[in-house]
């Protein structure tokens, strides 16, 4: 293999012996439209390799317009992120990138892993949003501006009313509002 041009990506000084191989067997195998299959250990350099590859691909062939990466999980996304970010630091022309997460991500349930286990993401959310609407509702129609006692009086409401058993905590509830 031989063409460095791909070190001008690379986010750091130098390679490891086995990333500098991984980065060329990845382009040749673009270069002639097959597929590679990488596997080490953590640390190893696995994501900047592959992004270094895609992004001499994409910059520098005619072959590719962008690249398109898909984790199930959380720490690889993030180690994208974070390589994309130390190639970019180097780069005149730094490359574009979007980081997609899930609807579980977004909400702060989701985030703090407190949603029941046998409920839907999307109703839980539903859920929550709705609450939230009442209680902006609730503090729009009080003239003197918000106490929060309507905000108690309203999700008291609603976890007694609507919902024997809450899965969310009232109390966690006032307190955020």
């Amino acid at each position: 293999m031989g063409d460095d041009a791909w070190r001008d990506y690379f986010g750091f000084d130098a390679p490891y012996d086995q990333q500098a191989d991984a980065i060329e067997s990845a382009i040749d195998a673009g270069e002639r439209g097959g597929y590679l299959a990488m596997e080490g250990p953590c640390g190893t350099g696995k994501t900047m390799a592959a992004l270094t590859a895609a992004a001499q691909l994409v910059r520098e062939t005619d072959g590719y317009e962008r690249v398109f990466v898909v984790t199930p999980v959380k720490q690889q996304l993030q180690q994208f992120v974070a390589d994309l970010r130390q190639m970019n630091a180097g780069l005149d022309e730094p490359l574009d990138g979007v980081a997609l997460v899930g609807k579980r991500d977004l909400c702060p349930y989701g985030r703090e892993d407190v949603f029941p286990r046998d409920a839907s993401v999307h109703d839980r959310c539903e859920d929550l949003r709705e609450s939230t609407a009442d209680l902006v509702d609730a503090d729009e129609s009080k003239p003197g501006g918000f106490d929060g006692a309507d905000a108690r009086d309203l999700v008291d409401l609603r976890a007694a009313d609507a919902l024997d058993d809450p899965w969310w905590d009232p109390a966690t509830a006032r307190d955020l509002a």
